[in-house]
């Protein structure tokens, strides 16, 4: 089915007395009347009749009874048009040329899109004199002439077929597979081939030409036709086949025979699985499916969805580094318009990148999870592109029962011109196609049964986009569970100027003021933006995405509550080493985020330089132990933590997302832990902070204490609260004499464990594992509601109430 045609209007128009009402009538009635009225009413001819499954509605004009007023309302409505002349009347096919074609085209409202037009000759049966070499002139000088037929009314001699093609010129137009100067449709179709070359070998093997063909028709390509298929290309296009396969150049051959050989329609149904209209673009009923997203809710990409990126990663990463490198992502971007490709060129300013300021996978996978976040349209309109709904059909098209299928079978090459009138296949010489020397009721017979196959192809295209995101619950529905669904959390962090919320948010990406190249500040380009984000985070066993965003001092002082509380976690950031940067985010706080549900950390930034005492009425300290929230963090752009040496997969985080480990004993002889073998550090530094730690408390008892602790659940908030307290304080220990990072919780740990591998992936600070914990379970007791102070309630309530009494004894006064 065409894509944005929901019914089909032909118009028959022509001089008076050429039968286009009886053509209607007998159409309608399968007799032949020789009286009919001056102008037949309009007829809708129901959808399960017509091949295609679609309504078709046919209207008729008269001049003795219509204006031309009407005329031209008519021809503005109509999606084509039937121009009928008599055989045997000279003078109705000069009016054709004369006046019909120009006026079509003065009145057509779009000069770029013509009406199709089908031209009729009727009274078959009185003038057996074909004028069908007379209307090749006509063919190339108006290149909407799709058809010209000649017919009989009264024996119904290609009466059905006249309809059949009129149909047929608005479903599967020729046009636009003909605009040479636009090679709209060489670019779609090798789009297309891209996105079927799922190796990104340059060809399409035998197993990428059988799910080509499922994908598309439904029907699976047997061996013998694909043998066939081969040696046709073989034979008439060198270089189109190779021992690897079809290659693109073959694959474009393969669509110029179906379109010469007036199969056009299965080009047609190619370009409609992949999302193509009539204009040979991707129509915005496919690229925009319709959905809406409830106020607290947020879209991430589904299981399904991150299963494509990973593929379409593995699939560019040619040189298997695991990065992108700059000719390997515009490879990628490749299927994708020129002028959708800005937003994703920048993507090394929101990710992380290596020190070449080429795109991680990490970075990849987080850039699409913070474009579903923020942009869940644009983030179906590039998964358009990049061909999801042809990877999503591989994973739930349905198994079909072997069949032949020889949809190639009967394609022969003849010549390379556009009108062919090839005659041989015809009984009588009765219609000239611009494509095809094929009758209609051959046409009936061979693709009625591929039409009805393919008629809710865009309905399906649509169902299968809007599966790459999911949409979450409400985090009210989520505070009320006490549990989440969610794995993207987005964090606002605020502070006053130059306080480093800049360096807190490229730290998130492994950069630093001690790097350089694309691990420095602002990466290899040297800019930065507002907006960040890092794919992996882990947050006890489970992989986690996080989002931030900076809010500038003069935004955070102007924006609304609303916007405020529309956050999974809250980051106030103030300089150790300036007495008033703290003054602002204690505001910030005290005036959106005191007795919310939200979670918000304390940071001290620049903690490598001297710390001075805070002009504030109460210390940072006293603050969050007033409210109940976690210590402060602090942080330095300046110290690097080193990398963990073993890092969890991407491919298993992201495709898997499993629940959290069960638990497991831990043993002394690698998983685990043992008194005998865990010695303690005497010092550490705290993650970002220069100021030394004293371990002297630590025992390696206290150890096995943590690693023991029982599984999380929802009732043991303590435990959690000590283990999260404990990501900075116990996530390092040595063992064996090698230095390792383990997690607060040994079931978690080694669970996790047996799945790591080697990935140059870069660490996470504890800030980060932090807010993404907090934002991850913000009911547990670390990070409960905090205690409404309940003072400037009464305050306020007193001075309303002492207001009231003020006015109130005035007026009585006034009575005395």
């Amino acid at each position: 089915m065409s894509q944005g045609v929901s019914a089909v209007r032909i118009l028959l128009l022509g001089e008076p007395r050429v039968g286009k009402t009886t053509l209607i009538l007998s159409l309608v009635s399968e007799e032949f009347s020789p009286k009919v009225p001056a102008h037949a009413e309009e007829i809708t001819i129901p959808e399960d009749v017509t091949p295609e499954h679609i309504p078709t509605q046919i209207v008729d004009y008269s001049a003795q009874t219509q204006s031309h007023e009407h005329l031209c309302a008519e021809i503005k409505r109509a999606n084509v048009i039937c121009l009928v002349h008599a055989l045997d009347d000279e003078n109705s096919f000069k009016q054709i040329s004369s006046y019909w074609l120009p006026l079509i085209r003065h009145v057509s409202t779009d000069a770029d899109t013509h009406i199709p037009i089908v031209i009729v000759g009727n009274k078959l049966d009185i003038n057996h004199e074909s004028k069908l070499n007379k209307m090749l002139p006509l063919m190339s000088e108006y290149c909407e002439v799709e058809t010209c037929i000649e017919c009989s009314a009264k024996t119904m001699l290609n009466l059905s077929e006249t309809f059949w093609f009129a149909q047929k010129a608005v479903l599967y137009p020729t046009a636009p597979l003909y605009n040479a100067e636009k090679k709209e449709c060489i670019r779609a179709l090798t789009r297309i081939f891209r996105i079927c070359d799922t190796d990104n070998d340059g060809y399409l093997s035998d197993r990428e030409l059988e799910a080509f063909q499922t994908r598309c028709f439904s029907i699976p390509l047997t061996a013998q036709s694909l043998h066939d298929v081969k040696q046709l290309v073989k034979q008439s296009c060198p270089g189109g086949v190779t021992v690897n396969g079809l290659t693109q150049k073959g694959f474009l051959f393969l669509h110029l025979m179906f379109i010469q050989k007036g199969r056009h329609e299965t080009t047609w149904t190619v370009l409609r699985r992949f999302g193509y209209g009539n204009h040979m673009r991707l129509s915005e009923q496919f690229i925009y499916p319709k959905f809406s997203i409830a106020s607290g809710c947020s879209t991430e990409i589904s299981p399904v969805g991150i299963q494509f990126l990973n593929a379409l990663f593995n699939k560019y990463d040619l040189d298997r580094d695991g990065c992108l490198s700059t000719a390997e992502l515009s490879e990628l971007l490749a299927t994708c318009p020129e002028d959708q490709l800005n937003h994703v060129t920048e993507m090394s300013l929101y990710v992380a990148t290596n020190s070449m300021g080429w795109v991680t996978r990490q970075g990849f996978m987080a850039f699409w999870m913070l474009t579903a976040y923020l942009e869940p349209n644009r983030l179906l309109e590039y998964f358009a592109y990049l061909g999801f709904t042809y990877y999503e059909s591989g994973s739930l098209w349905p198994s079909i029962v072997n069949g032949d299928y020889n949809q190639y079978d009967s394609v022969a090459l003849t010549g390379n011109k556009q009108t062919n009138t090839n005659m041989s296949s015809l009984t009588s010489p009765s219609v000239i196609h611009k494509t095809s020397g094929l009758t209609g009721s051959q046409l009936f017979a061979s693709h009625r049964s591929d039409l009805s196959k393919t008629s809710g192809s865009m309905t399906v295209a649509n169902e299968a986009l809007l599966r790459a995101i999911i949409i979450t619950n409400d985090r009210r529905i989520d505070a009320i569970r006490r549990s989440t669904q969610r794995t993207v959390f987005y964090c606002r962090v605020y502070g006053a100027r130059k306080v480093g919320k800049t360096c807190l948010m490229q730290g998130l990406l492994g950069r630093s003021l001690a790097g350089s190249g694309g691990t420095g500040i602002g990466g290899i380009t040297g800019r930065t933006s507002n907006w960040v984000a890092s794919s992996g985070v882990p947050v006890y066993g489970q992989s986690r995405t996080l989002l931030m965003h900076e809010i500038s001092a003069s935004a955070g002082e102007q924006m609304s509550a609303n916007e405020a509380l529309a956050v999974d976690v809250a980051c106030l950031v103030y300089d150790v080493s300036d007495a008033e940067s703290f003054r602002y985010v204690a505001n910030i706080f005290l005036n959106f985020y005191r007795g919310t549900r939200v979670p918000c950390l304390f940071v001290a930034a620049k903690s490598d330089q001297s710390h001075v005492i805070q002009n504030y009425q109460i210390d940072p300290s006293e603050m969050i132990t007033k409210y109940h929230l976690p210590p402060i963090e602090s942080f330095s752009s300046v110290y690097l933590l080193p990398k963990r040496k073993h890092y969890l997969p991407l491919n298993n985080s992201f495709s898997d997302l499993s629940n959290a480990a069960t638990a497991t004993t831990t043993t002394s002889n690698g998983n685990g832990l043992d008194d005998t073998n865990t010695t303690t550090l005497s010092t550490r530094r705290r993650a970002g902070s220069a100021d030394p730690i004293s371990r002297s408390s630590l025992t390696s008892n206290t150890l096995t204490n943590n690693l023991n602790q029982p599984l999380l659940n929802s009732h043991d908030s303590a435990s959690l609260e000590n283990s999260l307290n404990d990501i900075c304080d116990n996530s390092y220990s040595v063992t064996n004499g090698s230095r390792s990072r383990h997690h607060s919780r040994s079931d978690l740990y080694n669970n996790t464990n047996r799945n790591l591998k080697s990935q140059s992936e870069p660490d996470f600070r504890s800030v980060y594992i932090l807010l993404c914990t907090m934002a991850n379970y913000p009911h547990y007791r670390g990070f409960e509601l905090a205690q409404t102070d309940h003072t400037w309630k009464w305050t306020l309530a007193a001075t309303v109430l002492a207001g009231f009494g003020f006015f109130a004894f005035q007026m009585a006064k006034t009575h005395l």
